[in-house]
């Protein structure tokens, strides 16, 4: 469109060919596949060619008015530091995009320690009685707003060790995922939160320095 709103935290990450390379995109356009096949495969041709975007900031509290339906904005760091979930008060309501769900990548240059997730997700619990659903970027269906109980609980395993800790890879890095999944990512044990992290990200450490491929640190 030209033109949206991003947290400031994420800028240099949308910029940076991890994302906004043609062939990364194609890459997460053909991930359809993981979830039961695509009706139309697309190829590079598909693909539009970067361009500049103006973007406008958007942070923690922020409120959108979408003809009368209020949309407010929490931050939440974790698959990146700029991370963020959408609430719906009237229609009880949460999209939580990439930020706590079934599949929550935690392992990537971009993004938050284990550490520094769980704070996010003990701010996001403080909002929780405002909607029952959460919508998230990874998952055929909506998941109860217990998907955040469960995320802190995952924290929880993983600083103490007591996780499954099941080795994988993922977007072509390997990764531990916290609990053990089916080829769907269902969990199973039944549970629906499940979180993918690297050994090396489960502590507080200085942010990360974005710039071309973010794999730069401080």
């Amino acid at each position: 469109y030209g033109e949206g709103f991003i947290h400031p935290d994420d800028i240099a990450l949308m910029y940076s060919p991890l994302h906004s390379s043609m062939e990364r995109r194609l890459g997460f356009a053909l991930g359809g596949k993981m979830m039961g096949g695509l009706r139309t495969e697309p190829t590079m041709a598909d693909v539009i060619p970067t361009t500049p975007v103006k973007t406008y900031p958007v942070y923690d509290g922020d409120i959108f008015d979408l003809g009368g339906t209020q949309i407010e904005v929490v931050h939440v760091p974790g698959h990146t530091y700029g991370s963020i979930a959408l609430i719906d008060k009237d229609n009880r309501a949460c999209y939580t995009g990439d930020c706590c769900n079934m599949n929550t990548l935690l392992f990537l240059p971009g993004s938050t320690t284990i550490e520094e997730y769980k704070e996010s997700l003990l701010h996001f619990k403080e909002k929780q009685p405002l909607f029952d659903v959460c919508w998230g970027g990874h998952g055929p269906t909506s998941v109860p707003n217990t998907v955040i109980d469960e995320g802190i609980a995952l924290c929880d395993e993983i600083l103490s060790g007591t996780d499954d800790a099941v080795p994988a890879e993922s977007v072509g890095r390997p990764c531990l995922y916290a609990k053990k999944k089916g080829e769907r990512f269902n969990r199973l044990d039944g549970g629906v939160m499940n979180i993918a992290y690297s050994k090396d990200m489960i502590h507080k450490r200085p942010r990360p320095v974005i710039k071309g491929e973010p794999n730069l640190y401080r």
